[in-house]
């Protein structure tokens, strides 16, 4: 609500105390008092608490009230016929210092979209992009010329001057390795053209093959000899282990590798494992606990330890276990997937003895998947 000010004087500037002056909205009817249509009065900015109309001036003859914004008629009557009765049409009632403005609309340029407009009495002007953007457009000013307002257009070449550069030739080279050799014909390019590259592999020594690493990690390829990996499971391989008597007496903390891990997704399978012990000064003893052979979880036990307590003399002794009678029991993948095959001791070392073993298996690598 806005308020509205007055005093009502007769002609000599006196003041009219106890006047009653009507508010009407617009169209109003005068010819009759009480006018009519009477507006609603308040007697505060926020409309809460509403006043009688008409209002009355005071000992000063003024008067106020709130009332919303627009144009009004007002109707001086004075009851006691001190002054003429008197009718102002078109009183605007509006904010301080505000002027009669009932609607704010707004335009923008190309590329900018605008919510909220017209506002007629209040409310939030909003810009954002419109979405009516072709794909590769941007703002930015004359693509040529003099200075000039940003429009929405395209890159022109001028825009990136400088971080492009313009090429004016291409060539190629070949640099020969140890597999192969090359040549090429069309260069250089200068507008238009086409490079032709020739490849050729280079002569090798007998039996030789383009592979990977013979064993270890990722590497590049070369020209090398077949490996018995290159055959998981096809060729039969062969390994010698030595035992030292140190490696013996220290088989329950200490396993020993008979055959290394042959690589994520193979498994070894040994066909055969033949042990020869040979006895040293004085014979070892025995506590208890099985020498086994485990891959992983899989493990077999010897039935007797009998070969590693052997006397001085003879001094040699020799057992064959034929196949790995042993199952995985954990994992998945299972734990004899690349797991290596080892000898240990199941529970307390040998002791007080010497001597010295070789351990020979035969074995397949086979491919879990």
């Amino acid at each position: 609500m806005n308020r509205f000010d007055g005093v009502l004087q007769n002609a000599v500037g006196e003041a009219i105390a106890g006047a009653d002056v009507y508010v009407c909205t617009q169209p109003a009817v005068t010819t009759n008092i009480p006018p009519s249509p009477l507006a609603s009065l308040f007697a505060d900015t926020g409309g809460v608490t509403p006043i009688t109309n008409p209002v009355v001036t005071d000992g000063n003859g003024r008067f106020f009230f709130y009332a919303a914004t627009g144009l009004y008629t007002l109707v001086y009557f004075d009851p006691f016929n001190r002054v003429a009765t008197l009718v102002f049409p078109d009183q605007a009632i509006v904010t301080q210092g505000g002027g009669s403005v009932t609607s704010v609309t707004m335009t923008v340029p190309t590329g900018l979209a605008i919510s909220g407009s017209p506002i007629t009495s209040s409310g939030t002007l909003a810009i954002t992009y419109s979405s009516d953007w072709p794909a590769n457009t941007f703002i930015g000013g004359p693509a040529s010329g003099s200075a000039a307002a940003p429009t929405r257009r395209t890159l022109v070449a001028a825009d990136v001057a400088g971080l492009v550069a313009a090429v004016t030739s291409v060539n190629a080279s070949v640099t020969p390795g140890s597999l192969f050799s090359g040549s090429f014909s069309g260069g250089p390019v200068t507008s238009t053209g086409t490079l032709a590259l020739t490849f050729d592999l280079k002569n090798q020594n007998a039996n030789l093959v383009l592979a990977g690493p013979s064993s270890g990690g990722l590497g590049a390829v070369t020209a090398r000899s077949l490996v018995a990996a290159d055959f998981p499971g096809v060729l039969l391989q062969t390994t010698t282990t030595a035992l030292s008597s140190a490696q013996l007496l220290a088989l329950l903390g200490t396993p020993v590798s008979l055959v290394p891990a042959p690589g994520v997704g193979f498994t070894i399978v040994p066909l055969m494992i033949v042990i020869e012990f040979f006895g040293g000064s004085a014979a070892y003893t025995d506590a208890g606990g099985a020498v086994s052979l485990n891959i992983g979880t899989a493990s077999q036990a010897l039935s007797t330890n009998a070969i590693f307590t052997t006397a001085t003399s003879p001094n040699k002794q020799i057992q064959r276990i034929n196949g790995f009678a042993a199952t995985d029991t954990a994992g998945n993948p299972p734990t004899d997937d690349n797991g290596a095959l080892t000898i240990s001791k199941a529970t307390n070392n040998f002791a007080a003895g010497n001597g010295t073993a070789k351990v020979l298996v035969h074995y397949l690598v086979l491919p879990t998947t």
